[in-house]
């Protein structure tokens, strides 16, 4: 039985959705890569995609809109996101960015906290 291949269906919806939470997941490491956060839970996660053989089955199961499933893509996605880790181990500075929406919400806090706070009467 060593080596040998069962063939194994896999429903277009199950794929789809596979693919899209996987795919998610790998952005929202990448994201968090560049911040220089998770970077170990993210290369780990990274290296468990490609030993299991996750990416293989969505490579080898394609298929177009509206159930995209697209596996070569994110074996690309993760092998980058492997990349980044890489870089934040031997750089940890030059990857650091921090997203323009969090810059937004701390300003929209500070805002909101200056509206409080008594103002000086003179």
């Amino acid at each position: 039985m060593t080596g040998q291949r069962l063939p194994f269906t896999f429903d277009r919806v199950f794929l789809c959705n596979l693919w899209s939470q996987t795919d998610s997941m790998v952005d929202r490491f990448a994201v968090r890569v560049r911040e220089g956060k998770d970077v170990d839970a993210a290369s780990g996660f990274a290296r468990w995609l490609l030993m299991t053989g996750l990416l293989e089955m969505l490579r080898a199961n394609p298929s177009p809109f509206p159930l995209r499933c697209d596996g070569a893509g994110l074996a690309l996605k993760v092998r980058a996101l492997i990349a980044d880790c890489g870089e934040q181990y031997v750089n940890p500075t030059r990857l650091k960015t921090v997203e323009f929406s969090e810059i937004e919400s701390i300003n929209a806090k500070l805002a909101l906290l200056m509206e409080h706070l008594p103002s000086k009467a003179a």
